[in-house]
């Protein structure tokens, strides 16, 4: 598919999305719509038979990094990526969400000479990958603009990955956590001067939080939701060019999955579990929220009947918990597959495209 080829081609690592929010515009506006830019998103606002009640489709513009690059079989962005075999396309954001734009395209197209039975809104999006403050944004300007109010039935569908073959309705919370600790410095052969050290006292809170975690799953654990996670991602100190010098402060990155319980909690638990050590802890970022639809919801039901898809929970967070804060019904379904999310090698089934396609049409 041309139109896919066309997206993956142009780089849009997350903050870096403007060249495909241009690209969006001149198609949309070549196919007649009036797509305009909010705060980087790019939205368009199909009018429909009823106008209170709306649909809003949400896809997002950015994508993770391409990592090795020795690692692609297939070229990740460029004029050379969008390759394809056997009924596959591949590159950069193809699945994770290039193929959610493509069918939003595609479904705009086939709006563009009759109007839906309601309103429809197409939001592109940025930065889902980092902070979620793409769609975090967009909603925060559909209220103060009065389209909240406007309308009686608000209903979402966040074209996230699952193969057309799930229905997502919910997702934990997540937090991404900074815990910094702080030693003495000195030469490498004098250990015996060092009287604390930041890497030896980090090993030492690897080794609590993996207990934690444990208690926390059990603690925690939430009947739709699941069980929280805790993982250690990342660790750094010094300076490889120096080997013979103690490391004044070690970082370690956490990534944390929460369930309602813990969501509001993590952190004061964090401290107070740490309090021991000579250590700060400070979250990288805004927490992601969580997820929540009811299964019963309309859009859910509805979702079901067209297409048969059994109803589950996403492991990763998403935007959706944007839409569940702002009380507006969503899920997650999408044409990409989620196997060849965030990989080397990330491929669509071209077919999926206008399948999703199709489907959303009905579902309006």
């Amino acid at each position: 598919m041309k139109l896919l080829s066309d997206l993956v081609k142009i780089a849009s690592v997350s903050g870096n999305e403007q060249e495909l929010a241009e690209f969006l515009v001149i198609h949309l506006t070549s196919l007649g719509f009036s797509p305009f830019l909010q705060d980087g998103n790019v939205v368009v606002h199909i009018t429909g038979e009823n106008q209170d009640e709306a649909i809003i489709f949400n896809a997002h513009m950015d994508t993770v990094s391409a990592g090795d690059l020795s690692s692609w079989n297939y070229p990740p962005t460029g004029e050379k990526a969008g390759a394809t075999s056997d009924g596959k396309l591949y590159g950069l954001g193809a699945s994770d969400d290039k193929s959610g734009i493509a069918s939003l395209v595609l479904l705009a197209e086939s709006l563009k000479n009759s109007k839906p039975k309601n309103d429809v809104w197409l939001t592109f999006v940025t930065k889902e990958e980092t902070d979620g403050s793409g769609t975090k944004n967009f909603l925060s300007r559909f209220s103060k603009d009065g389209w909240m109010k406007k309308y009686k039935k608000i209903s979402a569908v966040i074209c996230e990955p699952t193969d057309l073959e799930e229905i997502k309705i919910g997702h934990r919370g997540n937090m991404f956590i900074k815990i910094t600790t702080y030693g003495d410095g000195g030469h490498g052969s004098r250990p015996h001067l060092v009287k604390a050290n930041a890497i030896t006292q980090a090993n030492e809170i690897i080794k609590k939080l993996e207990v934690l975690g444990s208690v926390w799953a059990k603690k925690y654990h939430h009947p739709i939701l699941g069980q929280p996670t805790l993982a250690v991602t990342t660790i750094s100190a010094g300076d490889a060019s120096s080997p013979n010098k103690f490391a004044e402060s070690c970082v370690i990155t956490l990534d944390i999955r929460t369930t309602p319980a813990l969501h509001h909690n993590a952190i004061s638990l964090l401290k107070d579990e740490l309090k021991e050590f000579d250590a700060t802890i400070a979250m990288l970022h805004e927490p992601g929220l969580i997820g929540d639809t009811d299964s019963d919801s309309e859009i859910v039901q509805k979702a079901k009947l067209l297409t048969g898809a059994k109803i589950t929970m996403s492991v990763g967070s998403n935007d959706l918990g944007f839409f569940t804060e702002a009380n507006i019904p969503g899920i997650i379904f999408g044409p990409g597959a989620y196997a060849a999310i965030h990989k080397s090698n990330e491929y669509c089934e071209i077919e999926k495209i206008e399948k999703a396609a199709d489907i959303y049409r009905k579902l309006i």
